[in-house]
């Protein structure tokens, strides 16, 4: 593990903690998301995170934000480690 980030299974870099915090209220998103489609939206944040070779630690702590904010109920935290660690393994379409 480098100085400025994780594995992709380790926990969350402590700068990236830093910046979620820092810009979680600006994460809010208009409109929520509907039961019915919270995990393809979340799916979809997740694989795009992804794409740029973001953690699974990253990844999840973004879900969580945008779950927190968006989804209307939230997703249980289960499910939102089950996205990310299929996101990562590329396990999702």
């Amino acid at each position: 593990m480098s100085q400025s980030g994780a594995d992709r299974d380790g926990d969350l870099p402590k700068w990236v903690a830093t910046v979620l915090a820092e810009i979680e209220d600006h994460l809010v998103m208009p409109g929520a998301v509907a039961g019915g489609q919270r995990i393809a939206v979340l799916s979809s944040l997740g694989r795009t995170m992804a794409r740029i070779n973001a953690g699974t630690a990253a990844i999840l702590a973004a879900l969580r934000v945008v779950n927190r904010n968006r989804c209307h109920p939230p997703l249980n935290d289960e499910i939102l480690e089950g996205i990310a660690y299929d996101v990562v393994a590329g396990r999702t379409s």
